[in-house]
């Protein structure tokens, strides 16, 4: 039980990283998850504070000042994630617009003009009076 307790702040920062990055990778396919981060918040934080008991018993039952240090930054880290996570998460991504902004079906898109992946500029006006469906990727290709 003991080797255990002096790996838990390792662990708990690759956990913590983990939990954060995959919301990331799986926020990709399904962009509905980034309204409901909670339970990834939740968990992650819950694994900084086992790794902040793991580095704290490590203080006070080790005597190598290597182990207490790397353990003590690696519980550091498995908190610092969470925090920048949440940060992210509360705050950057609900710049996104909102769904309910977007356009219906058989209404007159306002005229824009973009730059394709040809690096051409195309504008709606091109297609007056045509069927048009035009995408956005907010994702990467």
């Amino acid at each position: 039980m003991r080797k255990l307790i002096l790996w838990l702040p390792f662990l708990g920062f690759i956990i913590s990283f983990a939990i954060c990055f995959s919301y990331i990778s799986y926020f990709v396919f399904n962009e509905r998850i980034r309204d409901n981060p909670l339970i990834i918040i939740i968990t992650s934080f819950i694994v900084g504070l086992i790794a902040t008991y793991g580095a704290i018993s490590t203080i006070h039952k080790s005597s190598k000042k290597i182990l207490k240090i790397a353990n003590f930054i690696f519980a550091l880290l498995a908190l610092i994630f969470p925090l920048i996570f949440t940060f992210f998460t509360t705050t950057l991504s609900y710049d996104l617009p909102d769904q309910n902004l977007a356009l219906q079906g058989d209404v007159v898109a306002p005229v824009f003009t973009l730059i394709d992946s040809n690096e051409h500029k195309v504008s709606l006006q091109d297609f007056s009076g045509k069927n048009l469906l035009v995408v956005f990727y907010r994702g990467h290709w």
